[in-house]
């Protein structure tokens, strides 16, 4: 029975590339361009694509199947265990960078002081608490919770007021090679995780539709990005290279009246709460993943110990704010491209190969 309308679906894969993504994206992009950010922002739209058509192209092939199911129909028990395995590590690692990433933003936004583990723990033990609830529960809390984002995304154009046109030209100052360099991380990260879309075909109402669907909330997110990065190239120009938080910044700037000010508290909510539902789904794949590769029946027997690896985790793995840029910028691309592109592709092949290879023996079988 369907857990997500459409609507849901469409909001909850935004919302969840807003949350680290408009924090990370901007600093991502800086390390090479600034001037051409917007044009970065732009080729996201690749990662869109080639994650909608693989999604399409994976539907067909194993209809009604997540990919841990595809897996061990393409390539036996065995091999699709060691698959299924992978996923699950991919969900730990990934969700231990988001909860990093979410925890260097809440800190550096409003508990400079407080030590990142202690800030994690009351995230936890919400995360915990929704997820044996149910994924449904988070479906209803993202449509709750709506108002927030919306919130963010009105607040950014606010910054208008105080953009200087000359700073955007030339358009392009920064050679082709830079663009791409700032530009691999973004489409390599954050557009194409939306293949995480695959763990959900059992809580969607019509699995047909999906890339459908995807291609929707990745038009709105690469939107999204082009209106953020060109916001600071008008409103910061070359000084949002040495900020961490551009976007956080412009939105400070934004003064109307005598009372109006300091709406950044608006981002920060934001910000935080789509940082929550990624870490969420992203803990939802990795407890699913494990329920359907081992002996386990309940997701409810693993939450709390996965929740706990993850917590710990995102301090061993990345123990500083650089540790994880630098795994955003030089690792996340590749495993990513791996993990959600590759695989999918090797499955999808092992098992046109296997149908074709059955319809051509059966035939002369028969004879």
């Amino acid at each position: 029975m369907p857990q997500f309308t459409w609507f849901q679906y469409v909001v909850f894969m935004v919302t969840i590339n807003l949350g680290t993504a408009l924090t990370g994206t901007p600093s991502l992009i800086s390390n090479y361009t600034v001037r051409s950010g917007w044009i970065a922002a732009l080729l996201m739209s690749i990662g869109v694509i080639v994650s909608a058509s693989i999604v399409e192209i994976f539907i067909r092939i194993f209809p009604k199947k997540t990919l841990n199911q595809a897996y061990q129909q393409a390539f036996g028990k065995k091999v699709g265990w060691i698959f299924g395995l992978w996923m699950v590590f991919w969900f730990y690692v990934t969700d231990c960078i988001v909860f990093k990433e979410v925890m260097m933003f809440l800190g550096d936004a409003i508990f400079p002081n407080t030590p990142a583990y202690l800030l994690g723990l009351p995230m936890l033990v919400l995360m915990f608490f929704v997820l044996w609830l149910d994924i449904q529960v988070i479906a209803r809390m993202i449509e709750f919770s709506l108002p927030i984002i919306i919130g963010l995304l009105v607040v950014i154009p606010l910054a208008m007021m105080n953009l200087d046109i000359k700073l955007l030209f030339p358009l392009a100052p920064d050679s082709w090679s830079d663009v791409w360099k700032a530009s691999v991380s973004p489409i390599f990260t954050y557009t194409i995780e939306l293949m995480v879309s695959l763990m959900l075909v059992d809580v969607i109402p019509d699995e047909k539709r999906l890339s459908q669907y995807l291609l929707l909330a990745g038009g709105i997110i690469v939107a999204i990005h082009m209106v953020g990065e060109l916001m600071i190239i008008l409103v910061l120009g070359d000084a949002s290279k040495n900020l961490i938080y551009p976007v956080l910044e412009i939105v400070r700037s934004i003064r109307i009246g005598k009372y109006i000010e300091r709406l950044d508290t608006i981002i920060v909510m934001g910000i935080i709460t789509a940082g929550f539902f990624k870490l969420s789904l992203f803990h939802y794949g990795m407890v699913k993943s494990l329920q359907e590769i081992s002996f386990v029946t309940s997701k409810r027997s693993v939450i709390y110990l996965t929740a706990v690896a993850i917590w710990a985790g995102s301090e061993a793995l990345f123990p500083t704010n650089k540790d994880a840029m630098e795994a955003l910028l030089k690792f996340t691309p590749s495993y990513f491209i791996f993990s959600l592109l590759l695989l999918p592709l090797f499955a999808i092949l092992a098992e046109s190969l296997r149908v074709f290879i059955n319809q051509k023996i059966k035939p002369q079988k028969s004879m």
